[in-house]
């Protein structure tokens, strides 16, 4: 009987050792993009640039983001994530290779019309968010 006592024991000890020891989380690496701007507005310009930046919105709008990034790296995913009351709407990527400044756009659409209410839009780069917008949509008058 006492053997397995003895088992349990040391057993917990080195669970417990293995579990106290230090750990490091793993640098992640500064990236290379950076965005430097994020506009919403009703309408874009060939250059891809909000041409009629606003922060209210009507329910048949569409809704576009203009995302100004800066930095040199052989590729890399642009998303855009469209929520509402923290509800996914929509995600879109685009694969991108910037060298230097670069204009994306994103634009999002209902048909059916926009619910009154906040609204936001994530800019993710490689998956991570790195900027936001919030809107909102009114009621139509």
């Amino acid at each position: 009987m006492r053997a397995p006592c003895l088992f349990a024991a040391a057993a917990a000890s080195v669970m417990t050792w293995g579990c106290s020891a230090p750990r490091t989380a793993s640098p992640v690496p500064a990236s290379k993009l950076k965005v430097v701007d994020v506009e919403v507005g009703r309408a874009v310009d060939a250059g891809k640039r909000v041409t009629a930046p606003s922060a209210a919105f009507s329910p048949k709008d569409v809704v576009y983001a203009s995302v100004v990034t800066d930095g040199h790296v052989k590729q890399a995913v642009l998303a855009a994530r469209w929520t509402h009351d923290g509800a996914l709407l929509d995600e879109t990527t685009q694969k991108i290779a910037p060298d230097g400044r670069a204009v994306s756009e994103f634009h999002v659409f209902n048909p059916s019309g926009w619910v009154p209410g906040q609204y936001r839009v994530e800019i993710l780069i490689d998956g991570r968010v790195v900027a936001d917008r919030e809107f909102r949509v009114d009621a139509a008058s």
